[in-house]
């Protein structure tokens, strides 16, 4: 039999009558140590971890927290999720799906928004109805090593690296052209904390529907993350044409020892999370994602660029950006949920839809 333990961020240390044999409740201290600073949460005796209990060890996880959402105006919380896991002992017992509805017990607005779910989430999430935003996932690869080494080994693949490279830039010649002249048109300005003006690009935003991205928001993802062992560098900038600000982005720089289920190893990965324009024609979405590639280090493989809609997909496609995968956001609630009664919820063309959405802005 399954039951279900909640755990609150005061608590530190493992129950007493409970065992932690897969290392679940401990490996959390260390979200609870970051989920701790949400400027969102009401206290310390907020639920943040549901763990599932099998014989009194715990053998299933999910970790949420409340994050805000702009509706036609007005504020909501609502929740979202992180680290849903299943032990092997109880994978096929619904275990994932109840961690999963069962996080709307927590939320407010009985709601949940998650952002970047994986595969496994995905298909719970389908069985539960929710609404699932795709966003196709362009690349822009700049080092061969990693697919080169996955097809050729490692002797192989040091010598074919530089001329597969070199190549790269001529491949890439349509996009690298874009990225000269827009470098030349406008200025990069890196920022510890959000401006006035960047925060007056979001409010003016005409989606009905968004997460909230205010200097709250932007202050705790750029300082925090949910990842203990990889943790990404995430960098702001504001995009300034005649000494006025014009846009703004947040990059993500992160090191996977395994990529994809094609087994890459080792790719340092860059992504463009968050962005905004005050004016399409004078710099649009796809230009900023263009101008922002020129930002990222040498040492990065390769850099995503998840599309939030049809003209941003072929603007990268006719430069030769290949489509791999998709991005997401993820939304769930119920029948008694404010959001229930707002019939064009579910359509895409409404939400201000960005990759850091949920908890993909902190993992």
């Amino acid at each position: 039999m399954i039951t279900y333990y909640n755990r609150t961020l005061k608590e530190k240390d493992i129950p007493k009558g409970y065992n932690d044999p897969y290392g679940i409740f401990e490996n959390a201290n260390y979200e609870r140590e970051v989920l701790l600073e949400n400027p969102y949460k009401k206290s310390d005796s907020d639920i943040f971890q549901v763990l599932a209990v099998k014989d009194s060890n715990f053998v299933g996880t999910e970790i949420h927290f409340p994050i805000e959402l702009c509706i036609d105006g007005k504020i909501y919380t609502t929740l979202s999720g992180h680290g849903l896991s299943v032990e092997k002992e109880c994978t096929g017992a619904g275990v994932g799906g109840k961690l999963t509805d069962g996080r709307l017990d927590f939320s407010p607005t009985k709601s949940l928004i998650l952002g970047g779910a994986s595969q496994m989430h995905l298909s719970i999430l389908r069985k539960l109805n929710a609404i699932i935003f795709e966003m196709p996932r362009m690349i822009y690869l700049r080092n061969a090593y990693s697919i080169l080494e996955n097809k050729f080994g490692i002797i192989i693949t040091k010598f074919l690296t530089p001329i597969v490279n070199f190549l790269l830039k001529f491949y890439f010649r349509k996009i690298n052209k874009d990225i000269y002249k827009l470098k030349a048109k406008f200025n990069l300005e890196e920022q510890c904390e959000a401006t006035e003006e960047i925060i007056g690009i979001i409010t003016n935003d005409n989606h009905r529907f968004s997460e909230r991205h205010n200097n709250t928001w932007f202050n705790w993802v750029l300082n925090n993350t949910l990842l203990k062992d990889e943790q990404p560098i995430k960098t702001l900038y504001n995009i300034k044409y005649n000494n006025t600000t014009v846009g703004f982005f947040i990059t993500e720089t992160r090191f996977y020892k395994e990529a994809s289920h094609r087994g890459f190893k080792n790719v340092r990965l860059g992504s463009i999370i968050e962005w905004g324009t005050c004016n399409q024609d004078c710099i649009s979405d796809s230009e900023i994602c263009a101008l922002a590639i020129s930002t990222f280090d040498k040492n990065v493989d390769a850099i995503e660029i998840c599309c939030i809609d049809d003209s941003m997909q072929k603007y990268f496609s006719k430069r030769n950006l290949k489509h791999v995968g998709d991005g997401n956001v993820c939304i769930r609630f119920r029948e008694d949920s404010p959001l229930s009664q707002i019939k064009e919820i579910r359509e895409k063309k409404h939400w201000r839809l960005r990759p850091a959405m949920g908890d993909h802005s902190l993992s």
